[in-house]
Protein backbone atom coordinates (compact mmCIF):
# COMPACT_ATOMS: atom_id res chain seq x y z
CA UNK A 1 0.00 0.00 0.00
CA UNK A 2 2.77 2.39 1.36
CA UNK A 3 4.32 1.96 -2.18
CA UNK A 4 1.33 3.03 -4.20
CA UNK A 5 0.99 5.77 -2.23
CA UNK A 6 4.70 6.57 -3.11
CA UNK A 7 4.33 5.74 -6.50
CA UNK A 8 1.58 8.36 -7.19
CA UNK A 9 3.24 11.19 -4.74
CA UNK A 10 6.06 10.42 -7.60
CA UNK A 11 4.29 11.12 -10.25
CA UNK A 12 2.18 13.93 -9.20
CA UNK A 13 5.68 16.13 -8.19
CA UNK A 14 7.07 14.89 -11.45
CA UNK A 15 4.17 16.39 -13.34
CA UNK A 16 3.92 19.31 -11.33
CA UNK A 17 7.91 19.77 -12.24
CA UNK A 18 7.42 19.28 -15.90
CA UNK A 19 4.64 21.80 -16.07
CA UNK A 20 6.84 24.62 -14.22
CA UNK A 21 9.41 24.59 -16.16
CA UNK A 22 7.85 23.86 -19.51
CA UNK A 23 5.67 27.35 -18.76
CA UNK A 24 9.04 28.65 -16.79
CA UNK A 25 12.46 27.80 -19.19
CA UNK A 26 14.35 30.25 -17.61
CA UNK A 27 14.21 28.58 -14.03
CA UNK A 28 16.19 25.44 -14.98
CA UNK A 29 19.08 24.97 -13.04
CA UNK A 30 22.29 25.66 -14.51
CA UNK A 31 23.85 22.22 -14.72
CA UNK A 32 21.08 21.10 -17.35
CA UNK A 33 20.18 24.90 -18.83
CA UNK A 34 20.86 25.06 -22.04
CA UNK A 35 22.31 27.62 -24.07
CA UNK A 36 20.13 28.75 -27.30
CA UNK A 37 21.20 30.43 -30.89
CA UNK A 38 24.73 28.36 -29.98
CA UNK A 39 25.80 28.09 -33.48
CA UNK A 40 29.58 26.07 -33.99
CA UNK A 41 31.84 27.78 -36.18
CA UNK A 42 33.69 25.02 -38.21
CA UNK A 43 37.59 25.50 -38.81
CA UNK A 44 38.14 26.37 -42.14
CA UNK A 45 40.80 23.35 -43.84
CA UNK A 46 44.09 24.21 -45.79
CA UNK A 47 43.22 23.64 -49.14
CA UNK A 48 46.32 22.42 -51.58
CA UNK A 49 46.63 24.53 -54.05
CA UNK A 50 47.69 22.36 -57.24
CA UNK A 51 50.29 23.52 -59.48
CA UNK A 52 49.72 23.68 -63.00
CA UNK A 53 51.57 21.37 -64.97
CA UNK A 54 54.77 22.87 -66.77
CA UNK A 55 55.11 23.23 -70.24
CA UNK A 56 57.13 20.48 -72.67
CA UNK A 57 56.83 22.19 -75.97
CA UNK A 58 59.95 24.10 -75.14
CA UNK A 59 62.57 23.31 -72.18
CA UNK A 60 65.21 25.83 -71.81
CA UNK A 61 68.36 23.94 -70.23
CA UNK A 62 70.59 25.65 -68.35
CA UNK A 63 74.39 24.90 -69.76
CA UNK A 64 72.53 22.23 -72.40
CA UNK A 65 70.50 22.74 -75.60
CA UNK A 66 66.60 23.37 -75.39
CA UNK A 67 64.51 20.46 -75.34
CA UNK A 68 61.12 20.53 -77.59
CA UNK A 69 57.53 18.61 -77.73
CA UNK A 70 59.39 16.38 -74.32
CA UNK A 71 57.92 13.57 -72.51
CA UNK A 72 58.45 13.00 -69.31
CA UNK A 73 60.01 9.49 -68.49
CA UNK A 74 60.56 9.37 -65.26
CA UNK A 75 60.88 11.56 -62.25
CA UNK A 76 63.84 10.96 -59.79
CA UNK A 77 65.14 12.25 -56.57
CA UNK A 78 67.29 14.96 -58.42
CA UNK A 79 66.81 14.72 -61.98
CA UNK A 80 64.13 13.92 -65.01
CA UNK A 81 64.23 11.61 -67.60
CA UNK A 82 62.96 13.26 -71.03
CA UNK A 83 62.02 12.09 -74.28
CA UNK A 84 62.13 14.71 -77.13
CA UNK A 85 62.98 15.69 -80.36
CA UNK A 86 66.72 15.72 -79.37
CA UNK A 87 66.81 12.43 -77.90
CA UNK A 88 66.82 11.36 -74.52
CA UNK A 89 68.45 13.29 -71.96
CA UNK A 90 68.45 13.16 -68.08
CA UNK A 91 68.98 16.59 -66.28
CA UNK A 92 68.86 17.31 -63.11
CA UNK A 93 66.06 19.83 -61.57
CA UNK A 94 69.19 22.91 -61.01
CA UNK A 95 69.52 23.02 -64.91
CA UNK A 96 65.79 23.10 -64.87
CA UNK A 97 63.14 26.43 -64.23
CA UNK A 98 61.56 25.87 -60.54
CA UNK A 99 58.14 24.63 -61.65
CA UNK A 100 59.58 21.45 -62.74
CA UNK A 101 61.19 20.72 -59.22
CA UNK A 102 57.83 21.67 -57.62
CA UNK A 103 55.73 19.84 -60.03
CA UNK A 104 57.65 16.53 -60.48
CA UNK A 105 60.10 16.32 -57.55
CA UNK A 106 59.07 13.07 -55.45
CA UNK A 107 57.79 13.00 -52.28
CA UNK A 108 60.15 12.06 -49.27
CA UNK A 109 58.80 8.86 -48.92
CA UNK A 110 59.28 8.24 -52.64
CA UNK A 111 62.67 9.95 -52.70
CA UNK A 112 63.81 7.46 -50.12
CA UNK A 113 62.40 4.74 -52.32
CA UNK A 114 63.98 5.26 -55.30
CA UNK A 115 67.44 6.40 -53.63
CA UNK A 116 67.48 2.63 -51.86
CA UNK A 117 66.51 1.12 -55.38
CA UNK A 118 69.21 3.03 -57.39
CA UNK A 119 71.88 2.04 -54.23
CA UNK A 120 71.18 -1.46 -55.31
CA UNK A 121 71.25 -0.92 -58.99
CA UNK A 122 74.47 1.75 -59.39
CA UNK A 123 77.26 0.39 -61.17
CA UNK A 124 80.25 2.11 -59.85
CA UNK A 125 82.43 4.34 -62.34
CA UNK A 126 85.71 3.03 -62.85
CA UNK A 127 88.17 5.27 -60.79
CA UNK A 128 90.65 7.69 -62.40
CA UNK A 129 94.42 6.35 -61.93
CA UNK A 130 96.56 8.94 -59.87
CA UNK A 131 98.29 11.62 -62.31
CA UNK A 132 102.02 10.07 -63.52
CA UNK A 133 104.59 12.43 -64.62
CA UNK A 134 104.90 12.88 -68.38
CA UNK A 135 108.53 11.29 -69.70
CA UNK A 136 109.69 13.22 -72.21
CA UNK A 137 108.54 11.82 -75.84
CA UNK A 138 109.85 12.27 -79.24
CA UNK A 139 107.65 13.53 -81.93
CA UNK A 140 106.71 9.59 -83.64
CA UNK A 141 105.99 8.74 -79.78
CA UNK A 142 103.69 11.91 -79.48
CA UNK A 143 102.11 11.66 -82.51
CA UNK A 144 101.28 7.70 -81.98
CA UNK A 145 99.98 9.04 -78.68
CA UNK A 146 97.05 11.21 -80.18
CA UNK A 147 96.22 8.54 -83.17
CA UNK A 148 95.61 5.93 -80.14
CA UNK A 149 93.45 8.40 -77.87
CA UNK A 150 91.43 9.28 -81.52
CA UNK A 151 90.98 5.73 -81.85
CA UNK A 152 90.30 4.89 -78.38
CA UNK A 153 88.05 7.66 -77.95
CA UNK A 154 85.51 7.06 -81.07
CA UNK A 155 85.42 3.45 -80.27
CA UNK A 156 83.87 4.38 -76.77
CA UNK A 157 81.74 6.97 -78.44
CA UNK A 158 80.28 4.19 -81.00
CA UNK A 159 80.02 2.06 -78.43
CA UNK A 160 78.17 4.84 -76.44
CA UNK A 161 76.09 5.79 -79.09
CA UNK A 162 74.97 2.00 -79.60
CA UNK A 163 73.98 1.87 -76.21
CA UNK A 164 72.19 4.92 -76.00
CA UNK A 165 70.33 3.44 -79.74
CA UNK A 166 68.62 0.72 -77.61
CA UNK A 167 68.15 2.81 -74.43
CA UNK A 168 65.56 4.68 -76.94
CA UNK A 169 64.18 1.74 -78.82
CA UNK A 170 63.88 0.51 -75.14
CA UNK A 171 61.64 3.59 -74.27
CA UNK A 172 59.92 3.85 -77.36
CA UNK A 173 58.95 0.23 -77.95
CA UNK A 174 55.57 -0.88 -76.85
CA UNK A 175 54.52 -3.41 -74.70
CA UNK A 176 52.76 -5.47 -77.51
CA UNK A 177 55.42 -5.19 -79.68
CA UNK A 178 57.01 -8.53 -80.52
CA UNK A 179 60.77 -9.32 -80.28
CA UNK A 180 61.06 -6.29 -77.99
CA UNK A 181 63.58 -5.43 -75.68
CA UNK A 182 63.64 -6.90 -72.34
CA UNK A 183 64.04 -5.36 -68.65
CA UNK A 184 67.06 -7.46 -68.53
CA UNK A 185 68.51 -6.32 -71.66
CA UNK A 186 67.69 -2.43 -70.80
CA UNK A 187 69.48 -2.84 -67.65
CA UNK A 188 72.58 -4.29 -69.09
CA UNK A 189 72.17 -1.78 -71.47
CA UNK A 190 72.12 0.66 -68.80
CA UNK A 191 74.59 -0.24 -66.99
CA UNK A 192 77.25 -0.40 -69.83
CA UNK A 193 76.23 3.24 -70.88
CA UNK A 194 77.11 4.15 -67.75
CA UNK A 195 80.30 2.25 -67.45
CA UNK A 196 81.55 3.62 -70.80
CA UNK A 197 80.83 7.12 -70.57
CA UNK A 198 82.65 7.44 -67.00
CA UNK A 199 85.57 5.90 -69.27
CA UNK A 200 85.22 7.96 -72.01
CA UNK A 201 85.14 11.27 -69.37
CA UNK A 202 88.56 9.16 -67.84
CA UNK A 203 90.20 9.32 -71.23
CA UNK A 204 88.97 12.59 -72.43
CA UNK A 205 90.14 14.37 -68.76
CA UNK A 206 94.07 12.27 -69.44
CA UNK A 207 94.17 13.61 -72.90
CA UNK A 208 96.55 12.12 -75.50
CA UNK A 209 99.05 9.78 -73.42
Amino acid sequence: MKSTVTLIAVCIVGYWLYTFYSQNPDELPSMVHRQKDLVSTPIPEEKAVAQPAPKLDAIEVIRGPMLTHAKVKSARVNSIVFMCDQGIFEVNYDRLPPEFQGFYMPSPSVAAAQAVASAETAVAPAPAPAPKPEPQRSYEEDMNARLNFVATKAGLESRQQGDLDLITRWYKQSNFEPGGLTQQQFDTTKADYDAVTAQLNALVAQGPR
